[in-house]
């Protein structure tokens, strides 16, 4: 062996022999390896990770009881709702309904005075508006003159 690699192996055995004996990985991660850690101290301050955007909290229903049923909507073929026509594509279908003089252009999903549009079917020319208490079946009966 030469000389360095003899000195080098001396010197080595020589810092662990007067090393302190108490070194641990523990030591070396509070020490060396883990940033220092920040303590907030509250001390009468609101506490900074908590939303600052309050949700109300809503009450629940309470449970109907077995003797109160709701009732089912009741369906509606005569109404003041008209269907006029219809636009369609390959995509999806559009209907065209009056009341009073007042005309809309609706597809699935649209509302009108508190119905929710729930079908529109162009080519079987029929509508279906949802309401809370009843439901409308409106049918397209052709040009009127």
């Amino acid at each position: 062996m030469s000389l360095r690699v003899e000195m080098i192996l001396i010197g080595s055995i020589i810092f662990l022999l007067f090393s302190p004996l108490s070194w641990s990985l523990e030591d070396l991660n509070e020490k060396y390896l883990l940033p220092p850690v920040f303590e907030y101290k509250v001390e009468n301050r609101r506490d900074p990770f908590l939303s600052l955007i309050v949700e109300e909290k809503k009450a629940k229903p309470k449970a109907a009881s077995p003797e109160v049923a709701k009732e089912e909507p009741k369906i509606i073929t005569q109404s003041d709702y008209k269907l006029v026509g219809f636009v369609w594509d390959e995509k999806e279908s559009l209907a065209i309904i009056e009341k009073e003089g007042r005309i809309w252009l609706v597809k699935e999903g649209n509302l009108i005075n508190g119905f929710r549009v729930a079908r529109v079917e162009g080519k079987r020319g029929e509508v279906i508006l949802w309401g809370e208490d009843e439901i409308i079946q409106l049918k397209f009966t052709g040009r009127e003159e």
